[in-house]
């Protein structure tokens, strides 16, 4: 009994298994004796019968399959004891797999084609297991590409290349319109959108790749806008729409350039000196050029100079049409006099104008009293430092001015008061630096010490030198002939460039030691520190008289007459 009992406890649980299965398997299998059958059936698999999953719309209803990658599978397995004979007697032959591998062949096998996303199945007809060819389920399989995607497009951000002007053919004018969320897939160029609003445009999209993230499509316009306004594209791409805008300007009167009416500028003196280089005053030499007609904006361009003077440049500033002018600016640099000829084109019509270039210069508006001299684009003052500058060529007594030592800016006597001075300082040991801080052909006034006015500064030995050598000298008045005279009647050196002169009184020089700073000479020569030391005790001056010329090393402690260039 006990024996038996056992026995029907162990039965049991397998006689209920067996009931279980019989009544809720979810599989058939043809003419199994292991599970429910279906006889002979032509399915060899149903999994179609079960009541149950029968009355659900999701358990039981697709046959989901393992994924491989071809490029990896590297074997057939097969078992120790259920070899090819009784298990696969075709080699495999109609194998189906998901693989997830692009762009490659299988390891195992041939394959048709690069292999690709999807399901593929084994073509075996040899007697080799890997004799035989992997095949896409679907022939057009790996043609297949994904679609551009993006989740937004901004037609309110454009970015517009060109213009566009009603009644004109649109010319190389393009509009990028961003777009946010692209999957980095290639696009083809789109067909023609035709403009609403304003009509007569079309918008077409180029081609490209979309980034993987946030980018630009690009849409070319063309035709001709029938009238002025805001031009309105559909714009759908991607699975995005949205309305692109741009605008076409009104039709403009066509430009009338007024050559002859060219006005140049400054108008007091509008004569421009050689060797301008840059502008004395910037904004001081320039030419208008009045126009009628036009809409927008134009650029700037350079003009150079042609005829008798080379080497000076017009400039056209960048402007609005509805200015009705064009303002050149005049600058460069020139060693000769006489007609500069400027020919430009502007909105396809040909106009020229003309300067004259003068040995010298004029005043500067701001500064009347200077001139600019040949050689230099620096303006001298045309009165020594405390000096009478009414009628500075023609000299009086009141022209000689102040005297100043050497590196200081003290006044130590003037053109009236010619004796000795109380406490003269005869100490030649002062800086070289004194008035200029930085070099000789490089200046830079050292303001503690120099005693010109603001903008001005001592001139350099070389800057005498060029004032000489580049300017025609002559002399005026009567010239003393002792060098101890006290009597002035207008000697002067006078150096003319063309219409403009400078007029140097002979001044004369303070003496120092025994002269106590009385001056001697007067009348009879003229002495002018320059900021060049000589050595320690000396420094370099303009020295002459009626008949030399020349530069000339006088002691830093006598005194002389000053005239300032300007910085």
């Amino acid at each position: 009994m006990k024996n038996k009992f056992i026995n029907i406890k162990k039965i049991l649980p397998l006689v209920l298994l067996l009931l279980v299965s019989y009544c809720y398997g979810q599989v058939r299998v043809v003419n199994s004796n292991q599970l429910p059958v279906a006889f002979n059936s032509s399915a060899f698999i149903d999994a179609s019968s079960n009541p149950e999953t029968n009355l659900t719309p999701n358990i039981g209803k697709g046959l989901l399959f393992p994924r491989t990658d071809l490029t990896k599978f590297n074997a057939f397995s097969q078992g120790p004891f259920n070899g090819l004979a009784n298990n696969y007697p075709y080699y495999y032959d109609g194998f189906i797999v998901f693989n997830t591998a692009n762009g490659e062949k299988a390891l195992v096998g041939n394959t048709e084609g690069q292999l690709c996303r999807g399901f593929w199945y084994y073509d075996n007809p040899s007697e080799n297991i890997e004799g035989g060819t992997w095949r896409p389920l679907r022939d057009n399989l790996c043609s297949q590409t994904n679609p551009p995607v993006i989740t937004a497009l901004n037609c309110l951000q454009p970015t517009t290349t060109g213009t566009l002007t009603q009644g004109v053919a649109a010319s190389s004018v393009s509009v990028q319109v961003p777009y946010t969320g692209g999957n980095g897939e290639a696009y083809s160029a789109g067909t023609a959108i035709p403009s609403t609003d304003v009509t007569g445009l079309t918008a077409t999209l180029q081609a490209g790749t979309l980034a993987n993230g946030n980018g630009t499509l690009t849409y070319t316009i063309s035709g001709t806008p029938a009238n002025s306004g805001t031009a309105h594209f559909a714009i759908l791409f991607g699975g995005q729409s949205c309305d692109l805008q741009v605008t076409v300007a009104p039709a403009s009167s066509p430009v009338v350039l007024n050559c002859s009416g060219a006005i140049h500028y400054p108008l007091a003196n509008p004569n421009i000196p050689q060797s301008l280089n840059p502008p004395l005053y910037p904004g001081t030499y320039y030419t208008t050029i009045p126009f009628t007609g036009g809409t927008g904006t134009y650029g700037s361009q350079t003009i150079p100079s042609d005829g008798q003077v080379l080497g000076l440049v017009a400039t056209l500033r960048a402007g609005q049409m509805s200015d009705h002018q064009l303002i050149f600016d005049i600058s460069g640099q020139t060693i000769n006099s006489g007609t500069a000829i400027f020919v430009f084109t502007f909105q396809e019509q040909v106009c020229s104008f003309t300067r004259t270039v003068v040995g010298g210069g004029g005043p500067d508006p701001s500064n009347p009293d200077t001139v600019v001299m040949c050689g230099s684009s620096k303006a001298w003052k045309r009165s020594n430092i405390g000096a009478d500058t009414n009628n500075p060529d023609t000299p009086t007594i009141n022209s000689i001015g102040n005297y100043y030592q050497w590196g200081r800016n003290t006044v130590r006597g003037t053109g009236t008061s010619l004796g000795a001075q109380p406490g003269w300082d005869s100490n030649n040991s002062i800086a070289a630096t004194s008035w200029n801080l930085g070099t000789e052909f490089s200046p830079i006034k050292n303001t503690a010490n120099d005693p010109c006015p603001s903008g001005f500064r001592v001139p350099t030995n070389t800057e005498w030198s060029t004032l000489i050598n580049n300017n025609t000298p002559s002399r005026i008045g009567t010239w003393a002939t002792n060098l101890n005279t006290y009597t002035y009647e207008g000697s002067a050196l006078v150096l003319t460039c063309s219409s403009n002169k400078l007029t140097l009184p002979a001044s004369g020089v303070r003496g120092r030691t025994s002269f106590d700073g009385a001056v001697y000479e007067f009348g009879y020569g003229g002495f002018y520190f320059s900021s060049t030391p000589n050595n320690d005790t000396a420094a370099i001056s303009l020295s002459f008289t009626n008949s030399t010329l020349s530069s000339a090393a006088a002691f830093k402690s006598n005194g002389t007459a000053i005239r300032c260039i300007a910085e």
